[in-house]
């Protein structure tokens, strides 16, 4: 044994935290078992969800599922990127969208209306003409 060989030997002795850095990386790797997959019943039970809530999430995209059959199957791996991901957005649908945006229009302009101010600046109104009183002519 090289000298070089012995004094870095002798480094790595007086540093515990050294020697377990070089155990880690000289250690076999054991390998990863396959991670298992549930169906949308078996997934439901586990979390306590219903069948209904966990078919929602694979058919909004939320939860990453392969059909096989007339079975959806859920990897462990999906189910974990799932449960960590941030909740998703309004489920609104379109028309429950318009109705808010509507009613939104609709307050605004009832509550806007006499201090002047616009109704939203995501949807304002083009401005109104004066109102003028015309004479109604008699008919023959």
């Amino acid at each position: 044994m090289s000298d070089l060989t012995r004094a870095l030997l002798d480094e790595l002795a007086r540093d515990p935290e050294a020697i377990e850095r070089l155990r880690a990386l000289v250690a076999p790797t054991a390998a990863r078992p396959s991670a298992p997959a549930y169906t949308v019943a078996q997934l439901a039970a586990e979390t306590g969800l219903s069948p209904k809530a966990v078919r929602g999430a694979i058919a909004r995209g939320e939860l990453e599922a392969v059909k096989r059959g007339t079975r959806w199957i859920v990897s462990a791996d999906a189910v974990a990127a799932w449960a960590t991901a941030p909740p998703s957005k309004s489920r609104m649908t379109g028309g429950a969208r318009r109705r808010t945006a509507n009613r939104d229009r609709v307050m605004a302009r009832a509550l806007g209306a006499d201090a002047g101010q616009g109704v939203s600046p995501r949807h304002p109104e083009p401005p109104r003409p004066p109102f003028r009183k015309t004479a109604v002519k008699p008919g023959p």
